[in-house]
C-alpha cells in the first residue's frame, strides 16, 4: 500500500462495531434450623461495572446482483455489496439515504446508472455517502483497483451520435441536452479502477451523455487505477470536485463536453500508475476535430497540484477542443509544461485563460506540440491577467492575482473550505 492510502485510509470496520456492558454483584448468606452462635452478617459488596471486550456485530448487508427495474432505496442501516454488473434501468430511481455505505465486491463490480434511470444519492458534509472496495470496509485497508466505479449514462448530445460504453454494453448520447439523471451530493468514490481490455477502462465517475438537468456537486473521488472523473459529451455541470490520487488522468473529457465546472481540486500523488497521467486531459474528437459540438467547458476556481514528478501535463488540450478556464492555479512537480496546446484544430478553436497562475514544478510553464510551437500558447497565455511564477506555495500564488470579487484556485482563503470534515484533501505540493 503506498502512502497515500496509509495516510488517509478510513476503517469503515470500526463504524461498524458495538460494545457490549456486563454488569455483576455478589453476596453471601447462611440458613440452618439449628441454633447456632450469631454470625457476623456478610457485608454486601458494591456493585462493580465491568467492561467486556467489544464484540463485533455483523452489520445487516445485501448483496447486490444484476438489475435494477423499479424503484428502490438503499438504507443507511445496511451495508451494501455489488456483485459484478449492478445495472439501474429505464424508469428506475435509485435512492440512497446520506451515510449509506456501498461496497465493490471484486475489480469489475461496478454501479451503472442507465439512459432512462435516476440516482438520487444526497449525503451530507457530516454524513456523506461512501462508494468503496470490500477490503476498505472489512479491513479498513483499500486499495486502488478494488472494484469498478460509479458510471451514469445520459440522453444528451455527444458529437459521436449514440455509443455504447467503452467498458460495459450500455448505450448513451441521444438529443436531449436538458436530460436529468438524478443527484449525487456529499459523495466518496473510492479504490476504483479495473481494466476490461486494453484502453476501456472502468473510471472512479464515468459521465456518459449525461445532461444539464443532472446535479452534481461535493463529490470526491479518491486513489484510483485509471481516470478520476471522465465525461463523453453531454452538458452536465460540476461544482466542488475533488479528485484525489487518480493513477491515470484526474479530470478527463471527450465527444464533446459542454458544461462548466466550478471549484475543482486536483491533486496527483504518487499513485500515479499510467505512462501519460494528466492533471486534465481534454479531447474533442480524435476523428474529426471540428466536428459540432466541439468540447468547450466552462471551468473556474480550478486548482492543480502535483507531488510526482512523473505527472505529465497539468492541463493538456487537444483534438480540437477548446475550453475557458479561468481563476485556476497549475503548480506542482511534473516532467511536462504545465499547460500544452496539440493539433491546429485545437488552436484555432481559441480556448481562453484568464487570471490563470502557472507556478513552479512543471518542466516548463507552457509548450506546444508540433506542428504548434511554443510561442503560440504564450500568445494565447499572455492576456486576461494571467502570471508564471516559479512559487510553488499555493496560498502565494492565489495571491498574485487581486480580484475585485472572487479568488484564484478552487478555496476562499477568507472562508472555511468546501472539503473540511468529508475529504481527503491536502493542498501542499512538494517543491
Amino acid at each position: 500500500m503506498n502512502t497515500l492510502n496509509k495516510r488517509f485510509s478510513l476503517s469503515l470496520a470500526s463504524i461498524l462495531v458495538g460494545t457490549s456492558l456486563t454488569f455483576t454483584g455478589c453476596g453471601s448468606s447462611s440458613d440452618d434450623d439449628t441454633p447456632a452462635e450469631t454470625e457476623t452478617p456478610a457485608e454486601t459488596e458494591t456493585p462493580v461495572e465491568t467492561e467486556t471486550p467489544a464484540e463485533t456485530e455483523t452489520p445487516a448487508s445485501e448483496t447486490i446482483i444484476g438489475d435494477i427495474t423499479e424503484d428502490t432505496t438503499w438504507s443507511a442501516d445496511k451495508l451494501y455489496y455489488l456483485q459484478e454488473t449492478v445495472n439501474v434501468k429505464d424508469g428506475a430511481t435509485l435512492t440512497i439515504e446520506a451515510g449509506t455505505v456501498i461496497a465493490g465486491l471484486t475489480g469489475n463490480s461496478y454501479l451503472a446508472i442507465n439512459q432512462g434511470a435516476k440516482i438520487h444519492a444526497e449525503g451530507t458534509a457530516t454524513n456523506p455517502i461512501i462508494f468503496t472496495s470490500k477490503d476498505d470496509v472489512e479491513t479498513g485497508e483499500g486499495e486502488a483497483g478494488g472494484w469498478g466505479g460509479l458510471t451514469i449514462l445520459g440522453y444528451a448530445p455527444t458529437n459521436a451520435g449514440v455509443q455504447v460504453y467503452e467498458a460495459g454494453t450500455q448505450e448513451f448520447g441521444g438529443d436531449d441536452a436538458t436530460d436529468n439523471s438524478g443527484v449525487l451530493k456529499y459523495v466518496q468514490i473510492k479504490y476504483t479502477g479495473f481494466a476490461v481490455e486494453a484502453d476501456k477502462e472502468l473510471n472512479g465517475l464515468s459521465l456518459a451523455g449525461v445532461g444539464s438537468g443532472t446535479e452534481i456537486s461535493h463529490v470526491e473521488v479518491y486513489v484510483g487505477v485509471d481516470d478520476g472523473v471522465e465525461l463523453w459529451g453531454g452538458t452536465v455541470d460540476l461544482s466542488y470536485i475533488s479528485i484525489i490520487g487518480a493513477g491515470d488522468d484526474s479530470l478527463d473529457w471527450t465527444d464533446g463536453w459542454v458544461g462548466k465546472a466550478d471549484h475543482i481540486y486536483i491533486h496527483q500523488t504518487d499513485n500515479l500508475v499510467s505512462d501519460d497521467p494528466r492533471g486534465i486531459e481534454a479531447d474533442s474528437n480524435g476523428d474529426n476535430m471540428d466536428i459540432q459540438p466541439r468540447s468547450n467547458p466552462t471551468i473556474t476556481n480550478l486548482t492543480i497540484v502535483s507531488d510526482d514528478e512523473g505527472a505529465n501535463q497539468g492541463i493538456l488540450l487537444r483534438r480540437g477542443t477548446s475550453a475557458e478556464i479561468s481563476n485556476a492555479i497549475v503548480t506542482g512537480s511534473r516532467s511536462k509544461a504545465c499547460v500544452e496546446l496539440r493539433d491546429e484544430a485545437t488552436l484555432n478553436a481559441t480556448p481562453s485563460f484568464t487570471n490563470v497562475v502557472l507556478g513552479g514544478g512543471c518542466d516548463t510553464h507552457v509548450n506546444g506540440k508540433e506542428p504548434l510551437v511554443t510561442s503560440d500558447v504564450e500568445a494565447l497565455f499572455d492576456a486576461n491577467g494571467n502570471v508564471m511564477s516559479e512559487e510553488t506555495d499555493i496560498e502565494t500564488l492565489a495571491g498574485l492575482i487581486s480580484l475585485e470579487t472572487g479568488y484564484i484556485g478552487a478555496f476562499d482563503p477568507n472562508g472555511a473550505k468546501w472539503t473540511d470534515g468529508w475529504n481527503h484533501e491536502s493542498v501542499s505540493a512538494k517543491k
